[in-house]
């Protein structure tokens, strides 16, 4: 009744009308099953006819008329708004840090399961901005699972050296943060996979295999002792052409992957047999890489094969060996 008759005085003052309208809004969301959606599409309304086009009201009305949207189904709906209230954020003069956070989180959950190429990589940006901006609240574990999952997005499309720039980083803040504990072990476990199943992909360059390198090694360092993390760190210097060292790496693989506790060496497994097979081969030992694929095939015989595409390859390299009548 107030606002019938606010809206009959042409007088009335756009700030009494808003006032009455967030009145409302307040009653409407005591009220289990209450739509606010026409109140809060008037409020925004009312923000962009009263204040002038720098307010953080403006953002702030259009983040929350979004919100709403967004958390009640209507995602197509919401977009606009909260991207009409960042760019807004963005152009204040005074940074609303955990508005932008809100917002962004918010424009994030309704885009990320959108596939076409423009709103995948606005959503890369997103994760990103979110971490950037958590940083002075977000606990180290929670900048770190940003990262990891958003390593995990780019693995997806082949950004191998984005992915793993993004878990290292994520690594880093819970080492920084000393850090101890399944946080820990979770993202090395996690670095660890990563890193091989970037490095078990052939011809990618150097830039790629030296930081699946660094990762694989920075795990590597922390748990000496874990086969699989031993693997990872041989298959990326295998794809630098460092056989030696691989080789070493390898020693430190005491009992085959397919054999040991945890899923990571599970997952992993027979890539310590191709892997070797790969590596004696390089190094002109036709005895050893022999016998590597020889545990390969004992390996498959009634199981499930993790990296097929790492068998044929080892397959082809000791081949070749052999054909050749010596190493390459």
């Amino acid at each position: 009744e107030a606002l019938a008759l606010l809206r009959s005085d042409e007088s009335a003052p756009h700030f009494k009308i808003i006032r009455a309208l967030e009145r409302r809004l307040e009653g409407q969301l005591a009220m289990p099953g209450a739509d606010a959606r026409g109140t809060l599409l008037e409020l925004y309304q009312e923000t962009h006819a009263f204040y002038p086009e720098d307010s953080p009201a403006l953002a702030m009305a259009a983040l929350g008329y979004g919100r709403y949207l967004a958390r009640n189904g209507d995602n197509d709906a919401s977009v606009p708004f909260l991207r009409e209230a960042l760019a807004r954020f963005d152009a204040a003069p005074e940074s609303q840090r955990m508005y932008v956070f809100a917002c962004t989180d918010q424009l994030f959950q309704v885009l990320r399961n959108r596939t076409d190429p423009e709103t995948i990589a606005e959503c890369d940006q997103l994760v990103r901005r979110l971490t950037e901006l958590g940083s002075t609240f977000l606990t180290p574990r929670e900048v770190a699972e940003n990262l990891k999952y958003l390593a995990t997005r780019l693995f997806e499309r082949g950004d191998h050296i984005e992915a793993l720039r993004s878990i290292l980083e994520g690594h880093q803040a819970l080492v920084d943060a000393e850090a101890t504990g399944s946080d820990l072990e979770n993202l090395r476990d996690n670095m660890t996979m990563l890193s091989f199943n970037v490095a078990r992909v052939a011809d990618q360059g150097p830039d790629v295999y030296e930081l699946a390198r660094e990762a694989a090694l920075s795990a590597a360092l922390e748990e000496p002792d874990h086969p699989a993390m031993a693997v990872a760190h041989a298959m990326a210097l295998y794809r630098l052409g460092q056989y030696d060292a691989a080789a070493s790496e390898l020693v430190r693989v005491e009992r085959p992957l397919a054999e040991t506790r945890g899923g990571l060496a599970r997952r992993m497994a027979p890539a310590d047999h191709a892997v070797g097979a790969m590596v004696h081969a390089r190094l002109e030992d036709r005895a050893r890489a022999e016998a590597e694929l020889a545990l390969i095939e004992l390996f498959l015989f009634g199981s499930e094969q993790n990296v097929p595409e790492l068998v044929l390859e080892a397959r082809r390299v000791v081949a070749a060996m052999t054909i050749e009548g010596g190493g390459r």
